[in-house]
């Protein structure tokens, strides 16, 4: 089966009209999923003050420039997220990179990463 978009046999009109038909159907699901990813937000702030206003404070004062986010613990990557051991302490953060923040909460991070992390955290 050949690609309407680039099929010599269909007249160009049709393909206009099959173009706005998609814009219009990618339109709908872009809307509901931002409806979703609202209703999923609102939830895990319901759900999780505490975890919730960390992050807030945090972002504050990122914003403000108040704090820098620094580099990833790990490997000196400069685009990082912060990592909350305790989030009764909104400001006391270890920066990681995407890929590690997401192993150290997989559980996948090697054991020397591990170490590194906890001379920090102690």
């Amino acid at each position: 089966m050949s690609n309407w978009r680039t099929d010599p046999n269909i007249p160009e009109k049709v393909k206009e009209k099959m173009r706005e038909d998609d814009r219009k159907y990618q339109r709908k699901k872009r809307k509901e999923k931002s409806d979703l990813k609202k209703k999923e937000n609102y939830l895990y702030r319901l759900n999780k003050k505490v975890e919730s206003k960390a992050h807030s404070l945090l972002n504050q004062k990122i914003n403000a420039g108040l704090i820098k986010r620094g580099k990833c613990l790990l490997c000196e990557r400069t685009d990082t997220h912060a990592h909350h051991f305790d989030y009764s302490k909104p400001y006391e953060v270890v920066w990681l990179c995407p890929s590690h923040h997401k192993r150290l909460h997989m559980g996948t991070l090697k054991e020397q990463e591990i170490k590194k992390l906890r001379k920090v955290w102690k």
